[in-house]
């Protein structure tokens, strides 16, 4: 309801009549919204007690963690417009909209942005020493 309203009050419009139809509508689009933006969002799963050995050895388990690494410095060598698009849409799971909207930019500079910033993350972890 929270939501309905302040997308209403954010935008408002004349309404001859009864207005219950129109806020019943929006009330309505936002659910959808909510809908359409948890469907794409990466779901999580709480891993059990035997997760610390999902690899098969500690070699593998160092591989992960060096080619985690590798990526988090990539990332964090982004330039700012780029990490933070590449950290709100691929580490927090928003939406290209929610990104633009916490951005306050528009769509499509979002994706833009996040084209431009995986590119130079696939490069940098690319031309990492990969004698691992």
């Amino acid at each position: 309801m929270q939501d309905t309203f302040e997308r209403a009050l954010r935008s408002p419009r004349r309404i001859r009549g009864d207005t219950r139809p129109y806020l019943m509508q929006a009330l309505r689009n936002t659910h959808i919204d909510r809908i359409r933006a948890a469907r794409n969002r990466p779901k999580t799963v709480e891993l059990g007690p035997d997760a610390a050995g999902c690899c098969s050895s500690t070699d593998e388990q160092v591989l992960a963690q060096m080619r985690a690494h590798c990526v988090l410095d990539a990332v964090a060598a982004l330039p700012c417009a780029y990490r933070d698009v590449v950290l709100a849409v691929d580490v927090q799971g928003c939406s290209y909209r929610e990104a633009a909207d916490r951005q306050g930019i528009p769509i499509g500079t979002v994706m833009s942005r996040l084209s431009r910033g995986r590119r130079q993350v696939i490069r940098a972890v690319d031309g990492v020493d990969r004698s691992w």
